[in-house]
């Protein structure tokens, strides 16, 4: 998959393992939504095959049907969905990540200084006027209300964020690469592929440049010529030996000039 993605976009040797999170997370929340509208919502195995997606082959349905239906696969998913609804304090985001929040604070900072944990909690997790929260909403509102006072005032606010839970290194950094250098910037890492891609699109730029910068020189110099041409008949000028060449409007790189002289 990494070779696969490579293939499509610019992504430096140490952008890997955000990588693999994304398309690990892209993959559950696939099967996740694929389970619910053709699994769960069907009684029984044949009617789940009669309306299963055309996007998947019959077998790899027939595989999942079989998965998703032993038990112990299905006492899993009960436990792992009694865990999910008893997560309560979630973003607000929706598809946006909080790495996006913290370098768009970052952005609205003139000192460039990077956002305090308080900062992206509230960016990431107060929901806009009028609008409710998954549980406890008075709660929630008041919790939040109390992290701006400490905000304003500039005091810590960490122990009102955590709410007396753990949380994992990356709550409130977003994905990033691996969790080990979230606590400190990590060196520059030589990569020969982006290395290669830099320099061809140095290239290409400078090609493409010059060759613009080439044919507004000879259509300058055409005109030229010719309007001095027109102001002065009795001049005996050989255009051909002063602009090799001039370009049409049909070829970039100019055709040459036929001599002539005025």
């Amino acid at each position: 998959m990494w070779d696969y993605t490579r293939d499509r976009y610019i992504i430096p040797d140490n952008g890997r393992h955000w990588v693999d999170k994304t398309i690990s997370t892209s993959w559950r929340v696939y099967k996740s939504r694929v389970k619910k509208k053709y699994y769960k919502k069907y009684e029984t195995d044949n009617d789940r095959m009669a309306n299963r997606p055309n996007t998947i082959p019959l077998e790899d349905f027939q595989l999942l049907v079989k998965y998703w239906g032993d038990e112990a696969v299905q006492e899993l998913a009960e436990e792992n969905e009694a865990r999910r609804a008893s997560v309560t304090d979630t973003h607000t985001l929706g598809p946006n990540s909080i790495a996006q929040v913290r370098e768009n604070l970052k952005k609205g900072n003139p000192d460039l200084g990077s956002p305090s944990d308080a900062q992206v909690y509230l960016d990431s997790h107060e929901r806009e006027e009028g609008r409710t929260y998954k549980t406890n909403t008075a709660e929630i509102k008041k919790r939040i209300f109390e992290i701006k006072k400490k905000v304003v005032a500039g005091e810590d606010a960490s122990e009102l964020i955590a709410n007396g839970k753990s949380h994992g290194r990356e709550w409130l950094k977003g994905r990033h690469g691996k969790t080990a250098s979230l606590a400190s910037a990590s060196a520059p890492v030589d990569d020969p592929f982006l290395d290669d891609v830099t320099e061809k699109i140095k290239r290409d730029l400078e090609v493409e440049l010059e060759a613009k910068v080439n044919k507004k020189v000879q259509d300058n110099m055409a005109l030229f010529l010719k309007k001095l041409a027109e102001a002065n008949p009795g001049l005996n000028l050989d255009i051909a030996d002063c602009s090799a060449t001039i370009p049409s409007e049909d070829d970039e790189n100019a055709t040459p000039f036929t001599g002539t002289s005025t």
